[in-house]
């Protein structure tokens, strides 16, 4: 198993606009995993923010960010310097923007050293299955195996075992059709080029890497990811009530506390993100804590009627409109099966 003593939770950010949520991590991390020891990469912020963040004993340490213009593809960069420079033998990435509802310690130190773990991907993703391999097959490598779904990158974690691996992933992202695709827009990339992530979930399907122990973050189970009509379907609210909260809330592309966010959709989307569970709880820890949240609170009639209702119980919190998505997208998944059978696709 893993040793908790070695255990460290890394936190990059560098864009001012995103403070607010990297705030409410660290309220989440000192309230639900006090054991934890948190070091943050981050240059540019505030001084209030700094100032906040020495107020938590989880704090660690704060280092300065990586290059500004490295974005998301900062993930191996900071992980190996994490390993090789500061001599964390147990390394956990998060993404600012995730809120933590469990003691950390307890999550990861079931893994033994040798696993990598990584999240799946929401089911509201453009790609979000990984069906033959694709993304490896993209690349042109051997694959050795393949993967259930798409992966996501926003929880990462990696020891010095893992080396190999994060080093063939940071020179990827400087592979020259990579480097061209990022040029593009995100929906006009290949799949095996869109993201960062995409690059790593190639690596774990090729041979080269297929003996690489690794273990899934489940949707429901581990982590819940507030974007789309899909976000939330029935069975993960039911995982909720059965286990509890999700170690994980992550708010996967939805931004609404940077000042230029607005909800896209139509009326019925909106009503829907109103229930997002990482809104539910923003409000609710933020409130506790005297942050400003007030970006986290409905924004509908309907969005408050079914807050009020449920009494801001994420699992209850729009159940009805996640059993009607649920079916609508059921039925539509019937038909396309049932037209592809009967061989009446492009008649």
């Amino acid at each position: 198993m893993g040793q908790l003593g070695n255990m460290r939770v890394c936190v990059h950010e560098n864009r001012q606009a995103e403070e607010p949520a990297l705030r409410l991590l660290l309220l989440s991390v000192a309230r639900h995993s006090p054991k934890t020891k948190l070091v943050l990469f981050c240059s540019g912020l505030t001084q209030a923010f700094y100032d906040f963040a020495a107020t938590f004993e989880q704090v660690e340490a704060v280092y300065p960010s990586f290059p500004v213009e490295r974005h998301w593809n900062v993930k191996p960069d900071l992980l190996l310097h994490c390993i090789r420079d500061l001599g964390f033998k147990d390394v956990v990435w998060l993404d600012s923007d995730i809120i933590v509802t469990r003691e950390l310690t307890q999550v990861f130190g079931q893994f033994s050293a040798d696993v990598f773990l990584m999240a799946q991907e929401t089911l509201w993703a453009t790609t979000p299955d990984d069906n033959g391999a694709m993304r490896a097959r993209g690349w042109g490598f051997d694959v050795g195996r393949e993967h259930p779904f798409a992966l996501n990158s926003c929880i990462i974690r990696a020891t010095e075992q893992h080396t190999a691996l994060l080093e063939r992933w940071q020179d990827m992202q400087t592979h020259e059709d990579y480097v061209t695709a990022q040029k593009q827009p995100s929906g006009q990339r290949p799949a095996h080029l869109r993201g960062a992530q995409e690059l790593l979930t190639a690596l774990l399907c090729s041979k080269e890497f297929s003996d690489t122990k690794l273990e899934y973050l489940r949707l429901g189970r581990d982590v819940v990811h507030s974007y789309g009509l899909k976000a939330f379907p029935l069975r993960q609210r039911l995982q909720w009530m059965k286990n509890g909260p999700p170690p994980f809330v992550h708010s996967q592309r939805l931004k609404p506390w940077m000042p230029t966010y607005q909800a896209g959709g139509g009326w019925l989307n909106r009503c829907y993100e109103d229930t997002f569970p990482y809104l539910l709880l923003a409000d609710k820890l933020g409130t506790r804590e005297g942050e400003n949240v007030g970006w986290a609170r409905a924004k509908t009639l309907m969005g408050r009627l079914m807050r009020a209702t449920s009494f801001g119980y994420p699992p209850l919190c729009g159940v009805g409109l996640a059993a009607a998505f649920d079916a609508g997208f059921g039925a539509a998944r019937l038909i396309k099966t049932a037209m592809g059978r009967d061989g009446c696709q492009g008649r």
